[in-house]
């Protein structure tokens, strides 16, 4: 998700608010690398170059570490903005692995993804 944050223009569509979701992201990997996980200390690194100054300025600068819960808010061009819920969970591995789960904030968030479900699942019997 980091990568996609800094690295794809279409992160700014999909994240309405991607200044806050940039500078959770940075002290997300922030927090990790400094906790010596060797994968986010390498993609660290990576993001500098491939990020430029919008991931390096927030990663340096970043002196919180990342919220577990929250809610953010997501575009998706066939359902709108979506307010997602998530809460982050560490699992107990010599790994430092995290799950993110995410669900609807809200029923027009929930009806939206119900009418994206039944749109996959019509796409996959028509395949």
């Amino acid at each position: 998700m980091a990568w996609f944050v800094f690295t794809s223009p279409q992160a700014r569509v999909v994240f309405p608010d991607w200044d806050r979701v940039a500078d959770e992201w940075a002290a997300e990997l922030r927090a990790a690398a400094s906790l010596g996980d060797g994968y986010a200390a390498f993609m660290a690194e990576e993001l500098r170059v491939a990020g430029g100054t919008e991931f390096s300025s927030r990663f340096e600068s970043s002196a919180k570490l990342a919220s577990r819960t929250g809610v953010e808010q997501w575009h998706y061009p066939d359902a709108g903005r979506l307010r997602l819920a998530f809460e982050t969970l560490t699992l107990p591995d010599a790994d430092e692995q995290r799950l993110i789960v995410y669900l609807p904030a809200d029923e027009p968030t929930s009806d939206a993804l119900d009418r994206l479900a039944l749109v996959a699942a019509r796409d996959e019997v028509l395949r």
